[in-house]
């Protein structure tokens, strides 16, 4: 799946099938430290809507606002899964050697949101096959 990043750039992600299981469980595992954040910010009414895209040019800003709500432990936590979803999921991109673990805080801001949000839904998309039917749907 290839993906706009800024200046005209771009970068190249695993499909979630494609992903082998090491990525996979390190992705999950970084999920799962995340998750306890994710519910505190759905208690505090700051989630996003289903409206809310990668594309939307206040993304950043939407995100800022949620990290200034929240404690520092959790703005880590949800930090270092956004970092790891960059990590394990880009396949290629035009920005020269990929990311890793020690790399992946020197890319431009833009760009790091960016492949962050495509990353995560790239990752959290159900598979529609596998999708438990609609109960109400004939």
């Amino acid at each position: 799946m290839r993906i706009q990043l800024p200046n005209d750039q771009s970068a190249v992600i695993y499909a979630q099938a494609d992903l082998s299981e090491r990525s996979s469980r390190i992705i999950e595992l970084a999920y799962l430290e995340a998750l306890q954040t994710s519910a505190k910010i759905s208690r505090m009414g700051l989630d996003f809507d289903a409206n809310t895209s990668a594309d939307d040019p206040d993304i950043e800003e939407k995100l800022e606002e949620l990290y200034s709500k929240m404690a520092l432990p959790d703005v880590a936590k949800m930090r270092a899964y956004e970092a790891t979803l960059i990590v394990q999921m880009v396949k290629s991109w035009d920005l020269g050697e990929l990311p890793t673990d020690e790399t992946v805080l020197d890319i431009p801001r833009a760009t790091f949101t960016k492949l962050a949000a495509e990353c995560a839904l790239e990752f959290n998309k159900k598979d529609e096959e596998t999708a438990e039917p609609d109960p109400k749907a004939d």
